[in-house]
């Protein structure tokens, strides 16, 4: 069972929540979104979008869910984001690298693999034409037996295509 020393704390690690929303004031200025808190998913959505993530509200209630962002307050069947909670959702949004594609905030973080397979997937095809020669687990051997960073993250870019066809990754 863990301990509060095992447990992050997450006011140490990203601040109060005043600090919170001053990190975050300016995406809420620009969604045209009042700081008024708790927000709603849908409004929580608006504003990471507006800041070119590509998220939905059925990705950010599956991370609440999941306690990808822990500690959700729900009310009457909806979940109450906090000024922090939204901080810790545009991180995770960063990391997963869920950026809508071709906006101007992530392009310049987008490899040239990722702008490509991005760029094929609004015209609803892939880059990879042979996805279906390849299992998972194939994709899963070379990311992890090769010594060639661009090679494995082009396999992890086809790799990640290849579990949204499947449906195990959202679209």
């Amino acid at each position: 069972m863990p301990t509060t020393q095992d447990t992050p704390n997450m006011n140490a690690t990203l601040g109060t929540e005043t600090e919170c929303l001053d990190r975050i004031r300016s995406l809420l200025k620009e969604a045209d979104i009042l700081p008024i808190f708790p927000l709603t998913t849908s409004e929580v959505v608006e504003l990471t979008r507006t800041g070119g993530f590509d998220s939905s509200n059925e990705l950010l209630e599956n991370w609440c869910q999941s306690g990808m962002v822990p500690g959700m307050e729900k009310h009457r069947g909806c979940h109450h984001w906090k000024a922090q909670d939204v901080l810790v959702a545009i991180i995770h949004l960063d990391a997963w690298r869920r950026w809508i594609p071709s906006h101007p905030k992530h392009l310049q973080k987008m490899t040239a693999v990722e702008l490509a397979e991005a760029q094929a997937r609004e015209h609803g095809c892939t880059i990879f034409p042979d996805l279906e020669a390849f299992d998972v687990n194939a994709f899963i051997h070379v990311i992890s037996e090769c010594n060639d960073a661009n090679t494995r993250h082009t396999f992890a870019v086809a790799l990640k295509t290849k579990l949204r066809e499947l449906g195990v990754l959202d679209k």
